[in-house]
């Protein structure tokens, strides 16, 4: 019954290795612990250890598939645990983001040069205020600059007044 057992349910010591371990423990410490939502993170993960365990060990599918994952994003994670910049870009969201916030550039660019008046766009995250400011700087007729302070900085498109030119 055992040799079934194992054949079925691999011993999860035999698919983490101390690397993992150790740099799962360093993420938590290291990473996590640096941030409110972060260490609410590790509090639920204490919380609810012994029934994902449990859900875990009674899943042998589980076992295996989290194995793959540890292992894809474990470079990711070592990068976090070492302080290095960690960009995630799933399924290209940050390239059609960017897209997405050039075309609002254009449409305030268009709506300042028809009235003379400054638009004061929503906040956002760095790289769109970025993208915006890219999107806007060849234009004659258009400035664009950002206020506030994280996290509600916005961008103001607003005229460009002719000594600006």
């Amino acid at each position: 019954m055992n040799a079934l057992i194992r054949l079925w349910l691999p011993d999860p010591s035999d698919l983490l290795s101390d690397n993992v371990v150790s740099v799962s423990r360093n993420f938590r410490d290291d990473v996590l612990a640096k941030t409110p939502r972060g260490q609410r993170y590790t509090q639920l993960y204490y919380k609810l250890s012994t029934e994902a365990v449990a859900i875990i060990m009674l899943n042998p599918m589980v076992v295996l598939r989290s194995h793959e994952v540890m292992e894809r994003y474990l470079p990711v994670v070592q990068s976090m645990v070492k302080g290095e910049r960690v960009i995630v870009d799933v399924e290209r969201y940050r390239q059609r983001r960017e897209h997405t916030v050039r075309e609002i550039a254009m449409r305030a660019a268009r709506q300042v040069k028809m009235t003379g008046d400054a638009i004061t766009l929503d906040a956002m995250q760095p790289f769109e205020r970025r993208a915006i400011h890219l999107a806007l700087e060849g234009d004659p007729d258009v400035t664009s600059s950002s206020i506030g302070e994280e996290p509600e900085r916005r961008v103001v498109v607003g005229p460009r007044k002719a000594a600006e030119g």
